[in-house]
């Protein structure tokens, strides 16, 4: 009977040094806040075309910072970042910005990665003698 309570002790003993500590759990948890932010809000970028009758038409991009996934800028929107008079017969559109939107949660989940093994719990150290081989030294003389 004392065997299995002490096999129990140790078993617990060696959760909770694979369990994750308090700050990793919060790190964790924010990291995954973040993520799914970023999922939820992208980058766009609008796209303004002026069609011109004899001559090719002409594209114009312009940022328009980050937006609910559901909601997407709407034409007024991308208009309303150029000049009155500018494009006086145009078309706009917007698009997520894909490649920003990729780097923005590569960088998220790469942080958090590496905050979570340098918060990691270390193991206790043991004296560096225990590891060290015993040698002696014979004198000449003797």
């Amino acid at each position: 009977m004392l065997e299995g309570s002490h096999a129990d002790a140790t078993g617990q003993t060696q959760d909770k040094e694979r369990m994750m500590n308090t700050i990793q759990q919060v790190i964790l948890t924010l990291g995954v806040v973040l993520f799914v932010a970023a999922c939820a809000f992208p980058p766009y970028e609008g796209t303004v075309t002026m069609v011109r009758c004899q001559a090719p038409s002409l594209e114009k991009n312009v940022p328009l910072g980050y937006h609910f996934i559901l909601q997407p800028p709407c034409e007024d929107e991308v208009l309303s970042t150029m000049e009155e008079g500018q494009f006086p017969s145009r078309f706009a559109s917007s698009q997520v910005v894909l490649s920003q939107a990729i780097l923005e949660l590569l960088i998220i989940a790469a942080v958090t990665c590496w905050l979570l093994v340098l918060l990691r719990p270390r193991r206790k150290a043991s004296s560096p003698a225990t590891h060290l081989p015993e040698t002696t030294i014979d004198e000449p003389g003797k």
